[in-house]
């Protein structure tokens, strides 16, 4: 019963490597109870022993664990018998156990296709794990390894016409396939792309891959698909207007622009359309979106969703004339609403020609010697990370004017840390904080890049989970906060060749395509082929220097709050 002597025992096992003793061991994986079989399972295994036999016996055990491992062993190898194989097919359609059946998922991935694709099937077509955290997305990551060796098993697959209603294969299947395919193009990953949208046995089917298909052109300029995918979405085209008006956005169809300008214009129409639409008007290079995108922007009609999503689009392209009238609509317009606040400031941000507009709204310099007529901007309405931004323009001018106008705005010194930290101390040391209080200036310090308790942005690190209890060790993190910069979590500058410069987050990267989250506002979606520079940071996105804006009291109850357990 000590686990000790146990391990220590397989170990002996394992040095040994005597298949003699597995005559030994049978009677206890045969007839022992579920942990006495298990660790006879591994004994069997560590002498060498594990066969058809042992794991024809493993596979029908009544302790479910011994089923995993043994499925999980099986899968150790990278091949099975056929009969092996039929057998795991067999056993994937019926297996009760949920984690047996993620085992079943796993080891499917390590198989060629001919034995994996019948075990994935039988798990689709026999269980509902929709709602499983971990099982839909291993089915999919099994399936996805066998499309660049067998296109022709995975698309025959699909053949079966009840798999396509199954939960998991609506919800995570079957969007995942066609964005992943259309990712990596190629002549035969769009034939594979027409293929499956042709064997789509009903409408509600073919627009889940066509979601997936315009998902996987994201940021992209795409201007041609394969004739056999144009043929294969022309009977959706008008069941699917918002797809399929995408795709043709997307390959550059000057009807279809027409028509998706006139709906982005109009406030009665679809707001998820309208989003969707000037989301991709974002990522093409379409100069006659410009105007009426503008136009969203200083509506008085507009939410603030189209707003935000119209400055995020102009960012895409480089005429001066977008910087001078997101300026002039910002004091009246755009500044009210935070989020709206921050896509403006950050569109300035991303463009030497538009962060000079933005200045000289600012400099009483330039507004006194009335070489630049617009209505002022308060100096103290730009967050220290736009001025960061402002500075990784590398425009002289630019950077010379953010130095005088934030000269605040710097790293602090090592003993300037040090001082911090020891007043900090110091000052919780004395007097205990209100973490209710500390709740809403987390909000407003905090809350814009991390979450704390299901609540705030995800430019940083989700704070939840994270040792919160030592007191020195999160104010270091506060005070200093590149002195440890999580892996995923790293700036960099990112310039693209029509000259915008971007700083934040790398999310993910996926075939010819990046995400990129700044620090602020929504991500954005970026093509390769567009990026003319990156390079890495030094220094952390978080900004130092946080606690130096707030009183004693404040600072208390900020951290009150961050130390507190459980919800809010």
């Amino acid at each position: 019963k000590n686990k000790w002597f146990r391990q220590t025992g397989l170990r002996q096992f394992a040095e040994r490597k005597d298949p003699s003793l597995v005559p030994k061991l049978l009677p206890l994986l045969n007839v022992g109870d579920g942990q006495t079989a298990l660790e006879a399972l591994w004994a069997i295994n560590l002498c060498g022993g594990f066969d058809g036999q042992v794991a024809g016996t493993g596979l029908h055990h009544a302790d479910p664990f011994v089923r995993m491992w043994t499925i999980r062993l099986l899968g150790d190898a990278g091949r099975v018998t056929p009969a092996m194989s039929s057998e795991l097919a067999r056993i994937a359609s019926t297996e009760t156990h949920p984690e047996v059946r993620s085992q079943l998922a796993a080891t499917a991935k390590r198989l060629p296709a001919a034995d994996a694709i019948p075990i994935v099937t039988a798990l689709l077509k026999g269980h509902d794990d929709s709602a499983d955290p971990d099982i839909p997305l291993q089915l999919w990551w099994a399936l996805e390894s066998k499309i660049d060796a067998d296109r022709g098993k995975v698309l025959q697959m699909f053949e079966e016409k009840d798999l396509w209603s199954r939960p998991t294969v609506m919800k995570t299947i079957l969007p995942r396939l066609m964005q992943r395919c259309v990712m990596a193009g190629g002549k035969e990953n769009l034939a594979f792309c027409a293929r499956l949208l042709g064997l789509a046995p009903t409408d509600a089917h073919a627009g889940l891959l066509i979601a997936g298909l315009e998902e996987g052109l994201r940021g992209r300029d795409v201007t041609e698909l394969s004739p056999e995918l144009i043929r294969a979405l022309k009977p959706y085209r008008n069941l699917f207007g918002g797809e399929s008006l995408a795709l043709e956005v997307r390959q550059g169809r000057g009807d279809a622009t027409n028509r998706a300008l006139v709906i982005i214009a109009d406030n009665r129409a679809n707001l998820g359309q309208r989003l969707s639409l000037i989301r991709i008007f974002g990522e093409v290079n379409e100069p006659r979106a410009v105007p009426v995108l503008l136009n969203l922007v200083e509506g008085g009609e507009s939410s603030g969703a189209i707003r935000q999503a119209a400055l995020l689009a102009l960012q895409r392209y480089d005429q001066e004339e977008i910087g001078i009238r997101v300026v002039q609509a910002y004091p009246d317009q755009l500044r009210a609403d935070p989020d709206v606040r921050a896509a403006a400031l950050a569109l300035c941000a991303s463009r030497p020609a538009w962060a000079a507009r933005l200045l000289d709204a600012i400099d009483d310099r330039k507004q006194m010697s009335k070489k630049f007529v617009a209505h002022t901007i308060a100096r103290e309405d730009i967050p220290d990370q736009v001025v960061r931004q402002l500075k990784l323009l590398n425009d002289e001018s630019v950077t010379r004017t953010a130095e005088r106008l934030w000269p605040e705005v710097r790293l602090a010194t090592s003993p300037e840390k040090n001082a911090t930290l020891t007043r900090v101390l110091a000052l919780l040391s004395a007097e205990g904080g209100n973490a209710a209080e500390g709740r809403n200036i987390y909000r407003v310090t905090c809350g814009g890049c991390h979450r704390l308790f299901d609540e705030g942005g995800n430019v940083g690190p989700d704070l939840t989970g994270y040792d919160r209890s030592n007191v020195k060790d999160l104010l270091v993190n506060i005070v200093d906060p590149g002195a440890y910069i999580r892996e995923g979590y790293g700036a960099y500058r990112i310039q693209t060749l029509d000259g915008r410069i971007i700083l934040g987050t790398i999310r993910s990267r996926s075939g010819s395509t990046m995400s990129v989250q700044p620090l602020s506002g929504e991500a954005v979606v970026i093509s390769s082929d567009q990026v003319k520079d990156i390079t890495e940071q030094k220094t952390s996105i978080m900004p130092e220097r946080l606690l130096d804006a707030l009183t004693d009291a404040q600072v208390r109850d900020l951290v009150a709050y961050l130390m507190k357990e459980g919800g809010r």
